[in-house]
Formats: C-alpha cells, sequence, structure tokens
C-alpha cells in the first residue's frame, strides 16, 4: 500500500514537472522557482516499474541549477569560471559557514559578509566584478590572482572540479 502512495506521488511530482518544462526555459530574476525539467526524471531507470529514487535531483541539484541559471541570467563574466567558484567556495552547497550567511563567494570586508539570500550574492559579485574585472582580455584566472582574491593554487582548483553544465545546458 505504501509502495502505491509513493508511486502515485512521484506520478504527480512528474506531471507538475511536466508542468514546468512548458514555461519559459529560463526563469526570471525574481522567481524563486528552480529551473527544474522533466528530463531531469528519466522513468527509463525504474526497477521492475517502480520509480528508483535516484532519478529524481536532490534538493542540493536543483539549487545547483538555480545558482547557474542565475548566473546565466546575469551580466557576470565567465559564467563558467564563477560556478566553479560557488563550487569551490561552498563546498558544492553543502558547507554551513558560507551558505548560512548565503554568501555564495566568501566575500568578506574585517568579516564574512552575510546576504539575505543567495541571489544577492550573485548580485553583489557582478557588481564587485564589472567594477574590478574591467579589461575583458586579461586571463580570468590571473585576475584573480592580481586581485587578490586568493591565493596562487586557486586557478588549480577551479580548474580541477569536474563541473560540465552550462548556461546552454538550461
Amino acid at each position: 500500500m505504501v509502495k502505491i502512495a509513493t508511486v502515485i506521488s512521484f506520478f504527480f511530482l512528474s506531471l507538475s514537472a511536466l508542468l514546468l518544462e512548458e514555461k519559459s526555459k529560463k526563469i526570471s530574476l525574481n522567481s524563486t522557482e528552480p529551473n527544474f525539467k522533466s528530463k531531469d526524471l528519466d522513468f527509463n531507470k525504474t526497477g521492475g516499474g517502480v520509480l528508483v529514487l535516484d532519478t529524481i535531483p536532490d534538493s542540493r541539484t536543483i539549487l545547483m541549477d538555480s545558482v547557474l541559471n542565475y548566473i546565466c541570467l546575469s551580466e557576470i563574466v565567465h559564467k563558467d569560471i564563477v560556478m566553479k567558484q560557488v563550487i569551490w567556495e561552498t563546498g558544492w552547497l553543502k558547507g554551513e559557514f558560507l551558505m548560512s550567511r548565503n554568501n555564495l563567494f566568501g566575500f568578506r570586508h574585517k568579516e564574512y559578509l552575510k546576504f539575505s539570500n543567495w541571489k544577492e550574492s550573485v548580485d553583489y559579485y557582478e557588481k564587485w566584478q564589472a567594477k574590478y574585472y574591467t579589461n575583458p582580455k586579461e586571463n580570468y584566472f590571473d585576475f584573480l590572482l592580481r586581485i587578490r582574491y586568493s591565493n596562487s593554487r586557486y586557478p588549480g582548483h577551479l580548474k580541477s572540479i569536474k563541473y560540465s553544465k552550462t548556461c546552454a545546458d538550461l
């Protein structure tokens, strides 16, 4: 009986995902809705007609997609590197210290900055980048070192991150 109820609830979840896909490909800047697509639910990955829970994205994956989507909608340049900065700084959005401050980039002025929500952190990054990254011909990794965003190992850390989603994937 419990399995039937679970399958039915997943059916309605997939139906709502299909309805979400009907909406615009990208969410608006004011939306709190994650960029969730029905392709994230692969019903071919079922075992004996029962939906496998691994086929449904967890909340961190949905948040990661939402952050990428918001970055893609912004005026930020080098979006792929900036997304890897989010991943590195927050430990794949698991780091309680920065996440509790909604500070996706580890920004600080004497103390770590605190934002009302993670979107404000991205907005702050956009303004920060526009102010300091004034030479678009400069290699972005070199810029991060020059501006003292982090130490000399930082570019290597970012390059080693295996995250292949891009704005084109959304």
